[in-house]
């Protein structure tokens, strides 16, 4: 008798849940697209149940660091709003240039702009 996780990479499922515990679901896909997948998937050398899962996790990734930045958005507007600081975008917009440059080597680290009153 064939092994339940036959065909699985070993230990795939498991480094993905800490209590090893899934939940089977069904997903009827396009053909053209579960061509693609299982194309990208076969060069990548994994099954395309693997990259499915590998596929969904960043996604998901993606979409919780996007509500964060959003929350920390609507946090900071009301925080300026309150206090009445807050920072000019060209000075803001001109840091940032300065701190890529500086990531990259061209220059010394940059001083962040100072805050101005807004109201």
């Amino acid at each position: 008798m064939p092994s339940p996780t036959a065909g699985r990479a070993p230990g795939r499922i498991a480094s993905r849940t800490p209590s090893g515990a899934v939940s089977p679901t069904s997903l009827k896909l396009p053909l053209a697209l579960k061509t693609q997948i299982d194309n990208l998937a076969g060069r990548r050398g994994i099954s395309p149940h693997a990259f499915m899962l590998e596929t969904l996790a960043a996604a998901a990734e993606r979409a919780r660091l996007r509500e964060q930045f959003v929350l920390d958005a609507q946090k900071a507007l009301h925080r300026m709003i309150e206090t009445g600081e807050g920072y000019d975008f060209d000075d803001v917009r001109d840091y940032f240039a300065k701190r890529t440059a500086w990531r990259k080597g061209a220059g010394p680290k940059p001083r962040r702009p100072a805050p101005v009153r807004t109201g």
